[in-house]
């Protein structure tokens, strides 16, 4: 089964929906990070967009007990070293374990940029390389640039994946033969899975019968929220890791606590025919893709 990892993007920016608390303080990261570190979680996910999250995890020396995989956004092939460079710089190493490609349409833009960022781990300054994907469609292209590039494939590939956002699974399979580490972000969707259906906004009613039969679902199995929403990802094949981001120490070990309950759950709910996942799959994009909230 896939293990947590824990998303810092709440470490630099206000972030989600459902956070009231906005960003985390410094002595909340430091207890976040030492939980993390004693529970056994040992990826942080991290962005050159998520403020300065960087330059905090480079305070604390988080890649000194973790594996921070960090994401870069460049325009052109040009940029990248330079990027590169900086969040070296911010997190206070001079090798990065791993760098993916914040947006993988850059590639479809330029793609020389793939060359660009496999030239660093060549010149030793990058472990493993991979892309940040929003639609399946953009593993097919990256696909076809690193072969057209003659270059390897992705070592890594971050995507979206939840009860309500199901575009990827079928995706899975091709990954997993080509050797590639997947990590899903969004399992919560940024907080819409915890709202109640009467609570949404006039653009997220779209969500409205998925939240009332997620709900359903889990007065049915006596479980909590966060409990079916992980369970979900935690029984899926091919899975590496499920990035989770939290708004506190508490949220966190919150979150672990249901993610070693879900665990059991996905067996269950797998196992249960009355119980297919379609009913809470959502089509809709500009519900199950936050950028289009705006």
């Amino acid at each position: 089964m896939p293990q947590l990892a824990l998303g810092t993007v709440q470490f630099g920016l206000d972030y989600g929906i459902t956070n009231t608390r906005g960003r985390l303080t410094t002595a909340d990261i430091q207890d976040i990070l030492t939980v993390c570190h004693n529970q056994g979680i040992d990826v942080l996910d991290t962005a050159a967009a998520y403020g300065n999250a960087e330059e905090i995890l480079g305070q604390f020396h988080a890649a000194d007990r973790f594996r921070v995989i960090t994401k870069i956004g460049p325009s052109s092939a040009t940029d990248v070293a330079g990027l590169v460079e900086q969040s070296c710089t911010n997190l206070g190493v001079t090798r990065l374990d791993s760098v993916l490609l914040h947006d993988a349409s850059v590639l479809e833009r330029d793609p020389q940029v793939w060359s660009a960022l496999y030239a660093e781990v060549t010149a030793g300054r990058v472990r493993n390389v991979g892309i940040s994907v929003y639609w399946p469609r953009q593993l097919e292209m990256a696909k076809d640039v690193c072969r057209g590039l003659r270059l390897p494939l992705p070592n890594v590939v971050q995507l979206p994946m939840s009860i309500f956002d199901q575009r990827f699974v079928s995706c899975l399979p091709s990954l997993v033969a080509d050797g590639t580490e997947v990590h899903v972000r969004s399992v919560f969707l940024q907080g819409l899975g915890f709202m109640g259906s009467d609570a949404l906004p006039d653009n997220l009613q779209g969500a409205s019968s998925a939240l009332s039969a997620l709900q359903r679902l889990c007065d049915s199995y006596s479980i909590s929220r966060a409990e079916a929403l992980l369970a979900f990802v935690a029984g899926m094949p091919g899975v590496s890791r499920v990035v989770v981001g939290v708004d506190s120490p508490l949220r966190l070990a919150e979150t672990i606590a249901a993610y070693t309950r879900a665990q059991q759950i996905a067996a269950d709910l797998t196992e249960d025919p009355s119980r297919p996942f379609d009913i809470f799959r959502i089509e809709d994009e500009s519900v199950i893709l936050p950028f289009n909230w705006r």
